[in-house]
């Protein structure tokens, strides 16, 4: 108000607020995409390698509620210190090179349990080079792991009774093909 005189300002907010809905939907869709996977997601710093943000399968996972994990560091997730530093040096090559870690590595529930697991560790770059954070899919492979155990017990069993065997015998393909002969 300048005397006798009302002066008012309108902008319009239309495109800022599309702006925010298409926002706000590409969030929710994140979201739920996140929350549908059985494999645990961990968003980390990868410099402190604490935890900013995990989906429900990584409490599942790991036996820890949301609330346990997020803002700690990802220790509490490793077999001890020694497995953890090893795991963190491997990791960091990537950060050098585009790509990402895969491997097999021991994890810890918060029952303090070991399974074995599957891990996709990738930065996540900004437009300025920037690793923000890292991204990290864990995959419990304990039943991978028995199942494997079971083929080379029963490979053992079968070359155990191939190798004893007081007969003669050969497998062949189907074409004829001497194969094995004990």
């Amino acid at each position: 108000i300048v005397g006798d005189k009302v002066f008012v300002m309108f902008e319009d907010i239309t495109e800022r607020k599309q702006d925010e809905e298409t926002l706000r939907q590409s969030r929710d869709q994140l979201k739920a995409t996140l929350a549908s996977l059985d494999d645990a997601v961990f968003l980390l710093d990868p410099v402190t390698r604490l935890i900013s943000d995990c989906n429900d399968a990584a409490t599942r996972l790991f036996g820890y509620s949301r609330e346990e994990m997020l803002g700690k560091a990802s220790d509490l997730l490793h077999v001890d210190e020694a497995h953890r530093a090893q795991f963190s040096r491997d990791v960091k090559a990537t950060y050098e090179a585009p790509g990402f870690y895969a491997t097999e590595f021991e994890m810890r529930r918060k029952d303090g349990s070991l399974f074995p697991t599957e891990h996709f560790v990738r930065p996540i770059r900004a437009l300025d080079g920037q690793i923000p954070y890292v991204v990290s899919v864990v995959r419990d492979i304990t039943d991978r792991k028995r199942a494997e155990a079971a083929l080379r017990e029963s490979e053992a069993r079968h070359r155990t009774i191939l190798q004893t065997a007081m007969d003669g015998f050969w497998l062949v393909d189907m074409q004829g093909r001497l194969l094995e002969v004990n």
